[in-house]
């Protein structure tokens, strides 16, 4: 939203700031570019293998990134407060134990295999599916620190999965 009220959020010293983020000439050559919209229709399924189909362009989306263009809602969004933030908790509880990139979806889909194992669940689309209405990923989340914690007491100083 800062960027489109043409400001660039900024934060160094534990403060945020806000700075001009383009020049005039160039926000307004952004701001009035014309985008094309498509809006997507059919079962979860049917939008999964669309997103796998447009998924072309120069950085590939991975698995966990396509799954959270579909299964999209209230449990998505506190999943990846939990598990998608460069500084995320689930990073901080866990990086002695488990390496991947929160941006790209790595730690949300490791607790998702965890979880969909523990509960015998084929596919993390199952998963997904079952609780993409949920309020919150309590469930999800709780499993995790379950998981770490009982890591943390048997594997003390292991190397990362």
């Amino acid at each position: 939203m800062y960027f489109l009220e043409h400001k660039l959020q900024i934060t160094m010293d534990g403060k945020t700031h806000y700075e001009d983020s383009l020049p005039d000439d160039m926000y307004k050559k952004l701001m009035d570019y014309e985008f094309m919209v498509y809006i997507c229709e059919g079962t979860e399924s049917e939008k999964l293998e669309w997103f796998e189909v447009v998924n072309i362009g120069d950085e590939t989306l991975t698995d966990q990134e396509l799954r959270n263009s579909v299964y999209t809602g209230s449990w998505l969004s506190d999943a990846k407060r939990h598990f998608s933030k460069r500084n995320c908790v689930a990073k901080g509880l866990s990086d002695v134990y488990i390496k991947g990139d929160p941006i790209r979806q790595d730690l949300l889909e490791k607790a998702l295999k965890g979880i969909c194992e523990y509960q015998n669940l084929k596919d993390i689309t199952d998963y997904m599916a079952a609780h993409k209405s949920d309020a919150d990923a309590d469930e999800l989340w709780q499993y995790f620190q379950d998981v770490i914690n009982w890591v943390q007491k048997i594997f003390r100083n292991t190397m990362p999965i």
